[in-house]
């Protein structure tokens, strides 16, 4: 039997907000992202920006148990998916009883730190972890765009994730109505961008909850992303001068 693969969502700052108003239990699955571990890539799309800017570290990612804890479960990943999925597919039966014994709704966040396509595996007799599961809702961010155009799984929520060389994708995922993350310098979010109206994705992580709006969910920089210049980050006042 492998160690745990997800973490309680009560440990990430949003999602722990969201929790604490009642109504969810949730669990993230944080791995190494791109090329960090040194065994494969799990993010195929990332942009230099992105890897610079990387969450890897930010938070609790930053102590020395975390990094170690999640490279594990990376290794286990590229080494032994088998017992991933069957490590996987026990934690999420007992996040499921755990909804059921207390009247709430689950939600799993599988890429926390990574952008695997999930969707193309059917460990569990020949279903995905979204079929095998249809009363969890699932949710991540990509920047792949192929994955989040074809998504019509009605259980996972898909938001794309903006960076500083995928603006075509970005506006053929705003014009199929999907949501848009961005990453803003400052302080505060601009009102708009792009035409399209800013949520404020700083006040929860369940971008479930926000549906599909072909809106802009805007993050605040933070950690290494404020010293951005690779135009990962986009600096509000400069999108009002292009306005004007």
């Amino acid at each position: 039997m492998a160690d745990n693969v997800l973490s309680a969502a009560s440990k990430n700052y949003k999602t722990a907000k969201s929790i604490a108003k009642g109504g969810y239990v949730g669990s993230i699955l944080y791995l190494t992202p791109e090329k960090q571990s040194g065994m494969g890539n799990l993010c195929p799309f990332a942009s230099q920006g992105c890897k610079e800017s990387c969450l890897f570290t930010a938070g609790r990612g930053v102590m020395a148990p975390v990094i170690k804890g999640r490279l594990r479960k990376t290794a286990l990943w590229f080494k032994n998916k088998d017992l991933f999925f069957q490590t996987l597919f026990e934690e999420l039966e007992a996040l499921q009883r755990s909804a059921l014994r207390t009247g709430k709704k689950a939600f799993v966040r599988l890429n926390g730190t990574s952008d695997i396509n999930f969707g193309a595996f059917r460990p569990y007799q020949g279903k995905t972890v979204f079929e095998a599961f249809p009363d969890i809702q699932f949710y991540d961010y990509t920047k792949d765009i192929k994955k989040a155009l074809e998504n019509q799984v009605a259980n996972y929520h898909l938001t794309f994730s903006r960076s500083e060389s995928n603006m075509v994708d970005v506006m053929r995922a705003l014009e199929a109505g999907i949501n848009v993350a961005v990453v803003f310098r400052g302080k505060s979010l601009p009102k708009e961008f792009l035409g399209r109206k800013v949520l404020n994705g700083d006040k929860t992580d369940l971008r479930f909850e926000e549906g599909y709006q072909g809106a802009i969910v805007g993050l605040i920089a933070k950690g290494k992303a404020r010293k951005d210049t690779s135009g990962f980050v986009v600096d509000p006042a400069l999108t009002l001068l292009e306005k004007a």
